[in-house]
C-alpha cells in the first residue's frame, strides 16, 4: 500500500511540473488538482495543438440559401505548424449524386465567399452518394488565420447542387 501511495504520490507531483496545477495531499494519499491544471493544459498561445485542429460537421441547411437534401458529412482539418498548409479529411453520404467540386470558402456563417482552397482533386466517389477525400493542400496567406477567425468553410457540389448540396463552417476542435 505504501508503495502505491509513493507511486501515485510522484505522479501527481509529475503532474503538478508538467502542467503547473496546485496538488493538495490528504492523509491518504488522494489529491485533487485546482482547476489551474485545465487552464493551464487549454491555454492556447498559438503554439499547441488545438489552435491546429479544426472540424466542421456538413449539411444542406449550412447552405446560402439552405439547400433540402438528405445529405451529410464530417471533415477534420489539421493546419502545419508554419500556417502553410491544411492536411484534411472529409467523408459525406447521401448526395444527391457525385460530387463534382469540393472548396475551401472565405465568407463567416450565412454568407457566401470566394473560393480560396479548391480540394476537388482528392474526390472519391462512392456508387451511393458517399464521398470521400483525404490529403494536404496548400494555404495562401491569411487562410490560416481566417480559418482561425471561423471565416472559412467547406463546400461540397454536386450536378443536381452546383452551388453546393452541404456546407460546414470550419471550428476549432476541442482537445482533452
Amino acid at each position: 500500500m505504501k508503495r502505491f501511495v509513493w507511486t501515485m504520490s510522484l505522479a501527481l507531483c509529475a503532474a503538478t511540473a508538467m502542467f503547473g496545477c496546485d496538488v493538495i495531499m490528504d492523509g491518504n494519499g488522494n489529491g485533487n488538482a485546482n482547476e489551474n491544471m485545465n487552464d493551464n493544459m487549454n491555454d492556447n498561445d498559438g503554439g499547441d495543438e488545438a489552435a491546429r485542429m479544426f472540424s466542421a460537421p456538413l449539411s444542406g441547411d449550412q447552405e446560402v440559401p439552405p439547400v433540402t437534401t438528405d445529405a451529410t458529412g464530417m471533415s477534420s482539418y489539421t493546419i502545419s505548424e508554419d500556417d502553410t498548409s491544411i492536411e484534411f479529411d472529409i467523408s459525406a453520404e447521401g448526395l444527391s449524386g457525385p460530387a463534382t467540386a469540393m472548396h475551401l470558402h472565405m465568407a463567416a456563417a450565412g454568407e457566401n465567399g470566394d473560393v480560396v482552397v479548391d480540394v476537388s482533386g482528392s474526390i472519391t466517389n462512392g456508387d451511393d452518394g458517399s464521398m470521400t477525400a483525404m490529403g494536404t493542400a496548400d494555404l495562401g496567406d491569411g487562410i490560416a488565420d481566417a480559418i482561425r477567425a471561423g471565416d472559412i468553410y467547406l463546400n461540397i457540389h454536386t450536378e443536381e447542387n452546383p452551388g453546393g448540396e452541404i456546407r460546414g463552417q470550419l471550428a476549432e476542435t476541442a482537445t482533452e
